[in-house]
């Protein structure tokens, strides 16, 4: 102490001045980190942990849009917490099991970018996610088998997506998609059209077969079209599913479009 007073009589007045600015702007530079730092982790945590709780509360209640506002605070309270956004995408996608896709923007990109940033946050919820039964919506978009680690490349993982996904072709007007096609385990291929020609809209239903030659996918038709017997096509990375003959499918069924 007497040191202290000793070495702010050497400094003067002015170094006093100087001396008790600076520690001012020590301080200020502190107050601002910690508000910069926002809330301590702890604490945070203490926040957020009841929200989950209530929020998976509500899933199994089957309450889906009451636990979809818990998981949203959550996230709003603590941005990486990887379960909330986990929980997040799986209420999502249940709400889009059950239809409700549009009053609660229950898209697939939206689904995919909660679970992503999860994965992201914490790595062992992709074991999670690939066993779990609330992503049955997630089997139908190309992102999350990718995400859960299946390749385009691998033929067994390939044939899985081809089966799994929904596939849709353009949509070029308020109908939505005007084609679409699913491909069967049993190696049977479904393809519905719509046919705009008309005053009114018909959809037209047929059926083929189809089977994987490494990564290629051929369509064999039960009848000629345009003279050919089958028709190739492949799965490209940007997750359109082209044919030889021009077609075109993906897994974007235009959410809301109609």
């Amino acid at each position: 102490m007497e040191y202290a007073l000793w070495t702010l009589a050497g400094l003067g007045v002015g170094g006093i001045i100087a001396w008790r600015l600076a520690a001012a702007h020590a301080a200020r530079v502190a107050l601002a980190i910690l508000f910069a730092l926002g809330t301590p982790a702890g604490a945070r945590a203490n926040e957020v942990a009841p929200l989950l709780v209530e929020g998976k509360r509500l899933v199994e209640k089957k309450s889906y849009p009451e636990a979809l506002s818990r998981f949203q605070a959550a996230i709003e309270t603590d941005e990486s917490c990887a379960e909330a956004h986990y929980q997040l995408a799986r209420t999502l996608c249940l709400l889009r099991d059950k239809g409700q896709v549009c009053e609660h923007d229950a898209y697939q990109d939206i689904i995919m970018e909660h679970l992503e940033k999860a994965i992201a946050l914490d790595p062992a919820l992709q074991r999670r996610a690939k066993a779990d039964p609330g992503f049955a919506c997630g089997r139908r978009i190309i992102a999350f088998h990718l995400l859960i680690g299946r390749s385009l490349k691998n033929p067994r993982d390939l044939r899985l997506i081809l089966q799994e996904v929904v596939w849709y072709g353009p949509s070029p007007g308020a109908y939505g998609p005007i084609s679409g096609a699913r491909f069967h385990p049993n190696g049977r291929a479904d393809f519905w059209a719509l046919d705009l020609a008309g005053d009114e809209v018909r959809r037209i239903e047929s059926s083929a077969t189809w089977s994987l030659s490494g990564c290629r996918i051929r369509v064999r038709y039960s009848r000629p079209t345009d003279g050919k017997a089958f028709v190739e096509g492949s799965l490209g990375e940007d997750g359109r599913l082209v044919f030889d003959d021009g077609t075109e499918f993906s897994d974007d069924p235009d959410d809301c479009s109609a």
